[in-house]
């Protein structure tokens, strides 16, 4: 029951910055491929939470 708190905090908490690193378009229009791999390993996983 905790660990069901736990990851509403961690999802509420982050979901700023995870919204922001992945929306923000301007910033990744001249990010390299390995860049753009891991924002979308990032963004995949913050998701799988």
């Amino acid at each position: 029951m905790v660990a069901v708190f736990a990851v509403g905090i961690a999802m509420i908490a982050f979901m700023p910055a995870v919204y922001e690193l992945y929306y923000s378009q301007t910033l990744w229009d001249s990010a390299p491929a390995e860049a753009l791999q891991v924002r979308d390993n990032i963004y995949a996983t913050f998701l799988a939470l």
